[in-house]
């Protein structure tokens, strides 16, 4: 929203009322920045988190080399689905850390106010908060937007983990083995969750759309 078009819009001459909405928005503001702080965390977390499972995931992958596992195409794919899930968290992450600053006031606003009267200067700094409150919901959007991103694939990630244990453990413990179309038909569908997972989320699942 541009200034012109809420300084059009902020008419009451009632100083008690503009001193009311001046609170309200600066509330509304506080709020808003606490939610990009909190994603900010978040991101940094999910970071950390990410990072940690790449490394017991390289571990796992000696592990299954020692053994010729990476010999099985399920066991090739569940090990690469899960390291293209930690590489899109991480990404999102980053991501979500890198939303550039947008627009802020600074203290130059005092001196435009000089001049003016009581209700004129609560009227004019009305409108540039309001108008900075505008500038603060797409960043913070766009922040929790890739902080979701990064939470959904780092979920996936360790579903996708634990269930190559879970094979692993059949195959070493119960002598399991699964024929060929089953093995196929397992790696269409993780090529598909790992590329897709997102998209079905936020469109199907009606979670996020940016």
């Amino acid at each position: 929203m541009k200034a012109e078009d809420i300084r059009s819009k902020v008419t009451s001459e009632n100083l008690s009322i503009l001193k009311r909405s001046l609170l309200f928005v600066d509330d509304r503001l506080a709020l808003l920045r606490e939610r990009g702080k909190q994603a900010e965390t978040r991101a940094t977390a999910m970071l950390a988190v990410s990072s940690i499972l790449a490394g017991f995931v390289v571990h796992f992958g000696k592990s299954l080399e020692k053994l010729k596992l990476f010999n099985s195409v399920l066991f090739a794919a569940l090990y690469l689905a899960v390291i293209f899930f930690i590489i899109k968290s991480i990404y999102y992450s980053i991501k979500a850390l890198w939303v550039l600053k947008g627009n802020e006031l600074n203290t130059d606003l005092v001196f435009e106010l000089q001049d003016f009267s009581e209700s004129e200067a609560a009227r004019y700094e009305l409108t540039w908060k309001i108008w900075e409150y505008w500038q603060y919901i797409p960043l913070t959007n766009e922040k929790l937007f890739w902080l979701n991103r990064s939470q959904r694939n780092t979920v996936a990630a360790l579903i996708t983990y634990m269930f190559l244990g879970m094979v692993l453990y059949l195959e070493m413990k119960l002598g399991f083995s699964s024929y060929w179309i089953v093995n196929g038909l397992a790696v269409v569908f993780l090529v598909s969750f790992v590329l897709f997972i997102d998209i079905a989320m936020e469109r199907l699942g009606n979670v996020w759309k940016k």
